[in-house]
């Protein structure tokens, strides 16, 4: 049987991720509105680089404790 006793989390701590997530995604979504889709189509790899970097960044800072 797996302990699964490592992913308990407060409930408190639950509903700071929730939020935080929904105003990441929120925000990227406004940016994807004001840009436009096109600025999507015309990236370079170096454009690609960063967007990976700055999508790392956004999840360690979700999955982060403190």
């Amino acid at each position: 049987m797996m302990d699964w006793s490592w992913i308990a989390m407060p409930l408190d701590a639950v509903a700071m991720l929730l939020l935080t997530a929904v105003g990441i995604y929120g925000t990227l979504i406004l940016y994807t509105r004001l840009a436009g889709l096109r600025s999507f189509s015309k990236i370079s790899s170096f454009d690609f680089a960063i967007t990976v970097g700055m999508g790392t960044v956004l999840a360690g800072t979700l999955l982060n404790r403190e």
